[in-house]
């Protein structure tokens, strides 16, 4: 069973939306990726890692067909009555990219892919999408699918609260992403790897045209499971086939299942005009740079479009602060 996009009626009970998005409302969406995908890879760090953790902000582009295939028809009818219809602050956004008339895109797909290494990936239950009694610190996976506004973790650590998850769909145009990651196998009693795939798409709870039934403000790329008493449960995708052509249509490097390459990749389609190399350098720079003179932290740029590469560590991050280094400070127009 291949994954797509579903969603799930509401079932009854207040009408309850997300409400993290308005906790950066003082805050660029450009900082607010930064600061969260960096403080995550930070406390996901994996022990015995080969360095610190390592940041990949890459811009590309991918084709009409891998646009068409993954924001296909059963993810924009909800974008439509979520964003639009309901008069969301993306709805005019989403139109600008799309021919309504004929129901098709009209922009070519522009992705932001945000990647960590030497990090654990998101480990945990896919099952388990619902606080148990008992918290589970170490089900990274549903803390970073499932709960919204809420954590099982650790919150004496950054990033902790439950609402740093809105940055990654806030970012885009389309308030919509996915997340691949390389993480321990749950179903092996040896240390073994696994691939999780899955996306998330979060609007506003909304009705589909000339259809009564309301729907849910959250929709996810993934498998269903159908069966009685799991009321349509969104699991994640793990088959090989499906993950390694999702890995090639998006082009994402070093994902492969190896402890090198464990960690998550963030695709971020249509990102946001004020997300630019530029910018993302400036905010890893305000808000990073103890990590990247201590060592700790190294976090590359990359934009295929240009063919422009640029590293930020212990042994340039100085630079990049100079305006009268041509190739590292003016960059960034100080």
């Amino acid at each position: 069973m291949s994954a797509d996009w579903n969603w799930r009626k509401h079932t009854g009970g207040p009408a309850i939306e997300f409400q993290g998005y308005t906790d950066f409302s003082s805050m660029t969406p450009v900082r607010g990726l930064v600061r969260e995908t960096i403080q995550n890879a930070f406390d996901a760090q994996r022990d015995g890692a080969s360095g610190p953790p390592k940041m990949t902000f890459k811009f590309d582009t991918v084709s009409d067909t891998v646009r068409d295939k993954y924001l296909n028809k059963k993810l924009t009818k909800h974008l439509e009555a979520g964003l639009v219809v309901k008069r969301d602050d993306h709805g005019h956004l989403y139109e600008s990219l799309r021919d309504h008339t004929k129901g098709t895109w009209i922009e070519e797909l522009t992705i932001l892919e945000v990647s960590d290494r030497n990090t654990t990936g998101l480990n945990g239950d896919i099952t388990k999408t619902i606080a148990g009694w008992k918290p589970d610190p170490n089900n990274v996976f549903r803390q970073f699918h499932h709960a919204w506004g809420v954590s099982d973790g650790d919150t004496t650590r950054g990033g902790s609260w439950g609402y740093g998850k809105a940055v990654t769909p806030f970012a885009s145009k389309i308030k919509t992403f996915f997340a691949l990651s390389v993480r321990d196998k749950l179903t092996s009693k040896k240390p073994d790897l696994d691939y999780s795939l899955m996306g998330q798409s979060i609007i506003k709870n909304h009705h589909l045209p000339f259809k009564d039934d309301l729907w849910l403000w959250h929709g996810y790329y993934s498998i269903q499971d159908t069966s009685p008493g799991k009321k349509d449960l969104a699991l994640t995708s793990s088959e090989l086939t499906e993950v390694n052509q999702f890995i090639t249509d998006f082009h994402i490097l070093d994902r492969a299942l190896t402890d090198d390459d464990r960690g998550l990749s963030l695709i971020i389609p249509y990102p946001k005009d004020d997300i630019t190399m530029v910018e993302i350098g400036k905010e890893v720079l305000i808000n990073y740079i103890h990590l990247l003179l201590s060592g700790n932290l190294e976090v590359e740029l990359i934009d295929t479009r240009t063919g422009d590469t640029w590293n930020l560590m212990s042994s340039n991050c100085l630079l990049w602060l100079d305006k009268k280094d041509a190739t590292h400070g003016a960059l960034l127009g100080w």
